[in-house]
């Protein structure tokens, strides 16, 4: 793997949603990591590197453009396996540089939203959807409507679970929900049942 020394130093995009720097949370992350590795160090008695071993590190991640500020997860890796080399790859390093790297952050939130992934994956065998809110528009059959048209979209719902004869709707956030996060299971009965549980929410899917 060959990496541009100091590529990794590069601006990157503010996150539209968090209003917050890109760099600025990456920065928090990786604190978050070496914390996670000073632990495991803490809990096993775990020594310090010498000044050799550590000089050693640093000469290798320097041509890189990359300062070690902390060597918790080189002492992890050293006492875990008694293999003793500067070339191991601390998660931190891995996830928000290399990462960073090798991976356009411009389309991240793109890819995040599920709402996406019938474009995104046509290929790829996705649970049926009676619709979608996107951005405050609802898409029903790639047709596109207002938050006005709450009750149209509402009925062409109802309409579809009574020719299926399914009593039960399932709502799910289209962001920031794996392994089942927010994932709501509703009773529909009426039309009114539908529109009631749609207006609810934000960006989400429903099947």
């Amino acid at each position: 793997m060959e990496l541009i020394r100091g590529r990794w130093t590069e601006q990157y995009i503010n996150c539209i949603e968090d209003k917050r720097n890109y760099d600025s949370i990456m920065r928090g992350r990786m604190y978050m990591h070496h914390e996670l590795a000073q632990k495991y160090c803490e809990k096993y008695s775990v020594p310090d590197l010498t000044s050799e071993e550590k000089n050693a590190i640093q000469n290798y991640w320097s041509q890189f453009g990359i300062h070690i500020t902390d060597y918790s997860y080189h002492r992890m890796y050293y006492f875990a396996t008694g293999i003793h080399d500067p070339k191991f790859v601390p998660d931190y390093i891995a996830g928000h540089i290399v990462y960073a790297y090798y991976n356009d952050h411009a389309y991240e939130y793109t890819w995040r939203d599920k709402n996406m992934f019938d474009r995104l994956l046509p290929d790829v065998p996705l649970p049926i959807l009676l619709a979608k809110r996107c951005r405050n528009r609802f898409i029903v059959q790639n047709e596109y409507y207002s938050e006005e048209n709450l009750q149209k979209v509402s009925a062409g719902i109802y309409q579809k679970m009574m020719q299926d004869n399914e009593p039960y709707m399932i709502i799910k956030p289209s962001r920031n929900s794996g392994f089942g996060r927010g994932v709501k299971k509703y009773k529909v009965n009426s039309m009114m049942d539908v529109e009631n549980a749609v207006s609810e929410w934000g960006g989400y899917m429903i099947s």
